[in-house]
């Protein structure tokens, strides 16, 4: 229920925030507190539990959602920075809205951008790999619409140029993990986590290789700096959160089937180390573009993630 909610406070904010915008964000703010209560007390428990949404034909099988340590420690996380945002981006865009000389268009905005974190909030707590696709694609969509309007046109680039290009990558990662999932639910007849047994090595890849472009590990690094040069300041410190989701995901699929990051554990850690140094050298390239210094030290993060997922997760497993 307390998933739910941030999802009809978007729609709500969505039909009244444009005649009454101080309240469509008090509804979104106030929709993600149950989820941190929630995710609070179900961490202090430390128990695991399976809600069951319903059955799917196969090979989709039962869609779970799933409440335990990992999931609540990112869900509550997530479910703070939101109420923040919600709160921050409204003198914010109230501004961003007479620079672009538009009307308060916080009906848009707060549609799109509870959306945006609702998403991610289901993507944590989701335990069936196509409602993780989809949680990934509203991630992706919800802010590429709000670069497009609302974002700011940077180092030459339009913003509409930059929305094309974060979808473009956000499109190519999404499609390699949702291949990869087909390939696991063909294999066991089930895209529910808590069946799947095994994870073959080409399915593991394909959403491997997905996951790194959207945490983004070195390579595809390229288009954070773009992104986060252009979208509002909310909306770039709410898709920041969404990096450690791509390490969230791939935590999950380790639990279920470690062989892949085992088997490679080497090449990954000194992929990550030699990345993270080199995208570090863009902090100083860029320390005058506060913007792009803050994405290029999202991206060295992102590889600190990759390096700690690797390690921490052989020693979780022994």
């Amino acid at each position: 229920m307390s998933l739910a909610l941030p999802f009809v406070a978007s729609i709500i904010a969505g039909a009244i925030g444009r005649k009454f915008s101080r309240a469509a964000m008090i509804i979104t703010s106030i929709s993600f507190a149950p989820l941190f209560v929630y995710a609070s007390y179900l961490l202090s428990l430390g128990e695991v539990y399976l809600v069951p949404l319903g059955s799917l034909p196969r090979p989709i099988g039962m869609v779970y959602l799933i409440s335990d340590g990992l999931s609540n420690a990112f869900g509550l996380a997530i479910a703070l920075v939101g109420i923040a945002l919600e709160i921050a981006s409204y003198p914010y865009m109230k501004h961003r809205f007479h620079v672009l000389e538009l009307p308060e268009q916080f009906d848009v905005y707060y549609l799109l951008f509870t959306l945006c974190a609702a998403s991610m909030e289901l993507l944590i707590y989701a335990y069936n790999l196509l409602l993780m696709y989809i949680a990934l694609e509203v991630s992706l969509i919800t802010p590429v619409i709000l670069i497009y309007y609302y974002g700011y046109d940077t180092q030459g680039k339009t913003r509409r140029w930059i929305a094309l290009l974060y979808f473009v990558y956000g499109m190519l990662a999404s499609t390699l993990f949702l291949i990869g999932a087909v390939m696991v639910a063909l294999e066991n007849n089930t895209m529910d986590l808590a069946t799947i047994r095994s994870i073959s090595l080409i399915a593991w890849a394909l959403m491997f290789i997905g996951l790194l472009i959207k945490l983004p590990s070195f390579g595809p690094h390229v288009w954070i700096p773009w992104v986060h040069g252009s979208h509002p300041t909310p909306v770039a410190a709410l898709i920041s959160g969404l990096v450690g989701l791509m390490a969230y995901v791939l935590a999950r699929l380790y639990i279920i089937s470690p062989y892949f990051i085992n088997e490679f554990r080497l090449p990954i850690l000194v992929y990550a180390i030699i990345g993270g140094i080199i995208i570090s050298l863009g902090v100083i390239r860029h320390q005058y573009h506060y913007k792009w210094l803050l994405a290029y030290s999202t991206a060295a993060n992102s590889t600190y993630l990759l390096i700690g997922l690797a390690l921490v997760l052989m020693e979780y497993l022994g």
